[in-house]
């Protein structure tokens, strides 16, 4: 007969029993879910690693693939990716982020067969990064959503609206320009030409997209304009750290940090300024649009159309855009426009500073079209300076604002490199500064040689061995509006003023995260012109 402690005896057992099975159990399940998942990553790599086994790459771990290269600082960073494309380039080549397969390409004509492929006109996962400030606009939204905008967005900067809409204003803000740099003159120490253009972008930006003008309200300017470089930093910090790509975790951080509350300062003045637009619009306030440089005073004095108020004609006349599209569309506008140019137009400057004979050569045609008068500046004659605009494009070569163009493969597509078809899910990686720099396509490609754009030079190289603005049908849509504003800023700049600078190309350090910058920044001095010519 079983007592009492027999009893308790066998249910301990049987409790301890269990225990250990169920601890068995589930370290048995982690085993088996962690070998599925390995299952599972295999076979979604087999049918990239047939092609990637056909092209070379640095080398590659289980489960990590070539992070290790990426490791580095940012400093570092743009230094190894340099050496590892005129390692490995200029043909086809992979790199493993873990076990997704990315190939670099740096010839025109595979760039080309990319760049114009309907199956390549997805964005790469890095660009999620940047939806936390600038949702899904242009540069972001998925292919269909970006169809409907693109298509509903072009007209908008078609070149009417260049002249009529968008040209006063940069005419305008880059004679304010020109007053602040008159500070500098006689300062003979270097100052950082980046403060000044930059000042004069964005206020050009923040008026001819929203209608803000920034000289006249400047504490809520200046704090958008913190807002846009801080949610530009933070978003870079995100693209270089792989582990802060999850949203959860990514969430998590800007709460942490305190850095959530820079997102929310980015879209406060567009959203303050959208609702403002359309009680104006309510009330029958409907802005005009500056026909020529003889309009009537009247009519300058009224409210300029701005990109905002195209975006709200657009809804009116019947199209799906919420307010939150259009917050999105402008902060879009804002972030990307801004440091693209200011940096381009800081390099210009500076490299003109750097070799005087060029600068006087700009000098000299800008002269040719206006003499020594102070006309004004047209799009006609601007679009007479055809020396400046191969000084610019040189500039562009050299310093191409945007590092890498990313698209993620939709479908096979084949490259003309070897006849490759590159995978479906592949992302492709197209580097300018690497295809800007190939001694083939651009001899003494180290040098700064404005006659690399000369008409008969263009035309023996391939169309995309350019590419500062990417290309295809997903290219960038503000080109002409930046090249207007950039060329107008350039020409009334060395119109005004001769620059020097001690520093030389070579001492030119590039630091890259969003965009590529001189590390010692735009050191330069300045000197009022003489309006004649230089010879």
């Amino acid at each position: 007969m079983e007592t009492s402690q027999d009893v308790y005896s066998e249910i301990l057992y049987s409790t301890v029993k269990f225990r250990v099975t169920g601890t068995q159990l589930i370290f048995y399940a982690v085993i088996f879910l962690v070998l599925v998942l390995l299952i599972k990553i295999k076979l979604n790599t087999i049918r990239y690693e047939k092609f990637a086994a056909k092209i070379s790459g640095p080398p590659a771990y289980p489960i990590i693939g070539s992070l290790l290269e990426f490791i580095r600082t940012p400093k570092e960073l743009t230094k190894h990716l340099t050496e590892i494309c005129e390692t490995y380039g200029p043909e086809p080549f992979k790199i493993w982020f873990g076990c997704s397969l990315a190939v670099i390409l740096t010839k025109p004509e595979d760039i080309q067969a990319i760049l114009t492929s309907p199956n390549a006109l997805e964005k790469a996962y890095m660009y999620k990064c940047l939806k936390v400030g600038v949702g899904e606009g242009l540069v972001t939204a998925p292919v269909e959503k970006w169809k409907k905008q693109r298509r509903m967005l072009t007209p908008a900067f078609c070149s009417d609206n260049m002249k009529k809409l968008f040209f006063p204003t940069v005419k305008e803000k880059t004679d304010i320009l020109i007053k602040n740099l008159n500070k500098e003159v006689g300062n003979t120490q270097p100052f950082n030409m980046l403060e000044y253009i930059s000042d004069a972008v964005f206020s050009t930006l923040t008026q001819t997209t929203i209608g803000f003008n920034l000289d006249v309200v400047s504490k809520q300017g200046t704090d958008l304009k913190q807002s846009v470089l801080k949610a530009m930093q933070l978003v870079a910090v995100r693209a270089y750290s792989p582990w802060l790509y999850p949203e959860i975790i990514y969430s998590i951080y800007c709460k942490f940090t305190g850095y959530e509350s820079v997102f929310k300062q980015l879209h406060t003045l567009p959203v303050y300024m959208i609702r403002k637009a359309k009680e104006q619009r309510k009330m029958g306030d409907k802005p005009v649009i500056v026909n020529d440089d003889n309009d009537s005073v009247e009519n300058k004095k009224k409210r300029l159309k701005v990109f905002l108020d195209i975006l709200l004609e657009l809804r009116e006349a019947g199209e799906n855009l919420t307010d939150e599209d259009i917050k999105y569309q402008l902060a879009t506008i804002l972030s990307t426009g801004y440091e693209s140019t200011t940096i381009t137009v800081s390099f210009c400057l500076l490299l003109l500073a750097m070799h005087q004979d060029i600068q006087d050569k700009v000098y000299d045609e800008i002269y040719s079209v206006f003499g020594d008068s102070d006309e004004e500046c047209t799009i006609d004659n601007i679009n007479k300076l055809v020396y400046l605009k191969q000084v610019f494009r040189e500039t562009l070569r050299l310093f191409p604002p945007a590092p890498v163009i990313l698209r993620e493969l939709q479908s096979d597509v084949q490259i003309f490199s070897g006849n490759y078809m590159i995978p479906k899910g592949t992302t492709c990686i197209i580097a300018p500064m690497n295809t800007h720099h190939r001694p083939e396509l651009y001899p003494n490609h180290r040098s700064f040689n404005p006659d690399n754009f000369s008409p008969e030079n263009i035309a023996k190289r391939h169309k995309y061995s350019f590419i500062p603005f990417s290309g295809g049908p997903r290219g960038c849509i503000g080109e002409k509006y930046a090249t207007m504003n950039m060329t107008v800023i350039l020409a009334t700049v060395v119109r005004n003023f001769s620059l020097h600078t001690d520093m030389k190309l070579s001492d030119v350090k590039l630091k890259i995260d969003l965009a590529a910058r001189s590390a010692q920044g735009y050191p330069v001095t300045i000197r009022p012109r003489n309006r004649r010519k230089t010879t």
